[in-house]
């Protein structure tokens, strides 16, 4: 079983409790001036005024964040869709696998890694600059981590394995050269294929 994921709090749920305290501080502030403890039915009067428009904020927070979680989704399951029916991604998966079938790695000694006109190695590049972008999305929290596991885990681990070789040439030079795949293929590789 997997251990439980440090939760993230992202800068907006602070911005919605400093806007909650300020409202409150500004009603009880309202309240206090306006309302009269010796005649008791004017409370609800009163309670109705603050009533009516927190629920109005927090129903628009909550279809705030259903939207958001939804557009997480629809743009996580874009890039998906693009990766299996885009002809380049598909030439470039394919031209990988052939030449790599798994557990193959890609050496050295059977290419020039610097040759940046050696159709396999730009097929690698473009792949590992695809899951890398992915990967970034997802430490950035701007796609569905959990959809986009399911979907790629077994690929991104495979091709940080295979490829390893070619990365650590190309990390020599400039060590940002896929960091965030490789950070994400250690986050996922935690968990067992």
């Amino acid at each position: 079983m997997a251990a439980p994921r440090k939760v993230h709090i992202e800068r907006r749920y602070y911005i919605y409790g400093v806007l909650l305290a300020l409202a409150s501080f500004t009603y009880a502030a309202a309240l206090s001036a306006l309302y009269d403890p010796r005649n008791p039915a004017e409370f609800w009067k009163f309670a109705g005024l603050f009533l009516g428009p927190t629920l109005v904020a927090i129903g628009w927070i909550v279809t705030n964040e259903v939207n958001i979680r939804n557009s997480r989704k629809q743009h996580t399951i874009n890039l998906i869709m693009q990766y299996f029916t885009n002809a380049q991604r598909v030439a470039d998966k394919d031209a990988v696998n052939k030449a790599l079938p798994y557990p193959r790695v890609l050496d050295a000694g059977s290419k020039d890694f610097d040759d940046t006109d050696d159709d396999l190695l730009r097929s690698v590049a473009r792949e590992l600059n695809y899951f890398d972008f992915l990967a970034s999305s997802v430490l950035h929290r701007e796609i569905d981590e959990q959809l986009l596991c399911r979907v790629f885990r077994t690929i991104i681990r495979h091709h940080c394995v295979q490829l390893r070789p070619y990365i650590e040439h190309w990390r020599k030079k400039d060590p940002a050269y896929w960091e965030d795949l490789l950070a994400l293929d250690q986050r996922w590789g935690k968990e067992p294929l």
